[in-house]
């Protein structure tokens, strides 16, 4: 459903304080070093703090105009790829990343599937 309105998702959805992100980069180490995941990135909202870090961010979203309109509302960064795909089903290629942020999506992830795929996904102590 969300994904067939994403324009009208993105203009009334609430935003995500700075404070959060600098929270999550004093709990995570996170800086322009870092690489960072994010699962059910919507239209980008939540993308755009750790893009502006300088870090690399992939960002995975299931539904293919939510994903269109994240990119191009982030196409200014050049350290951002948007990958249309579940988090479940989502190929990594054998990446691994720091930082893995799912703001307001982690629900939508089948929880006998999402737990160790997410620890997989990182690095040691990420």
């Amino acid at each position: 459903m969300l994904n067939e309105v994403p324009e009208l998702y993105d203009r009334v959805r609430p935003g995500y304080p700075d404070e959060l992100f600098a929270d999550l980069g004093a709990v995570t180490s996170m800086d322009e070093r870092s690489s960072v995941l994010e699962v059910g990135c919507g239209t980008g909202q939540a993308t755009r703090s750790p893009a502006a870090l300088g870090c690399s961010v992939t960002a995975v979203e299931p539904g293919a105009d939510m994903a269109a309109l994240a990119r191009h509302r982030i196409a200014y960064f050049r350290n951002v790829e948007v990958e249309t795909s579940t988090f479940e089903e989502w190929g990594n290629r054998g990446r691994r990343f720091d930082v893995l942020v799912a703001a307001s999506s982690w629900h939508w992830v089948d929880p006998s599937i999402g737990w160790q795929r997410a620890h997989d996904m990182l690095h040691p102590g990420g």
